[in-house]
């Protein structure tokens, strides 16, 4: 910027001497380039990683979360075509699990687990739990458990009690089917992360 032009826009600097409208000139070029970088220009570990925080790992959190639900999907799908269950239509969203079709896979609410059990289309707001009603009528609850449990819960030769995830969480990662028809009682409990269900399971019939 022109010292001419700075003395038109602050007229008066011009009863000052030169070197204080040049110390002027020189403090309103820095004021601006301050500015400038600020506004317009991003850290640099900014500008590399975007807003995604970058983790131990080396991943990111976003593609960490894309990699939990992916493998979550894996494990799910893997008992839904065992199953052979398919999703619920439009018109049959909603039904409790007692009048809803055989052959049909939805999600409800972990506080409700049994007959009565609303069934949605999709896992979404507070319906977490995956439950399958096999051609046979039967009904079994998806969960997640450790493997010790997962173990436990196959091998049991009377009762047994376990905490079960709708989802993986940390040692929890092991995709469980466990007939509804089994389970004597059922309790859920929230946490930071989300739900955990309280099972105790009966002998393996």
């Amino acid at each position: 910027m022109e010292l001419s032009k700075i003395s038109e826009l602050v007229p008066f600097v011009r009863s000052y001497p030169l070197w204080v409208r040049m110390s002027i000139a020189c403090w309103l070029l820095f004021t601006l380039g301050v500015i400038f970088i600020f506004i317009f220009v991003k850290p640099e570990s900014e500008a590399r990683t975007g807003t995604a925080a970058i983790l131990p790992d080396g991943s990111s959190g976003a593609e960490s979360a894309n990699t939990e639900e992916s493998d979550m999907e894996r494990l799910t799908s893997a008992f839904r075509e065992q199953h052979q269950v398919r999703s619920l239509r439009d018109i049959e969203d909603g039904l409790d699990l007692s009048r809803a079709p055989n052959g049909v896979f939805g999600f409800t609410v972990p506080w409700i687990i049994g007959p009565q059990s609303p069934l949605n289309q999709r896992r979404e707001g507070t319906a977490v739990v995956e439950l399958h009603k096999l051609s046979n009528g039967r009904a079994e609850l998806i969960a997640f458990v450790s493997q010790a449990d997962a173990l436990r819960i196959e091998a049991r030769s009377g009762a047994v009690e376990v905490s079960v995830f709708p989802e993986p969480w940390k040692e929890a990662a092991t995709a469980v089917s466990i007939p509804l028809s089994e389970i004597d009682s059922s309790s859920e409990r929230s946490f930071k992360y989300g739900y955990v269900l309280d099972l105790k399971i009966r002998k393996k019939g």
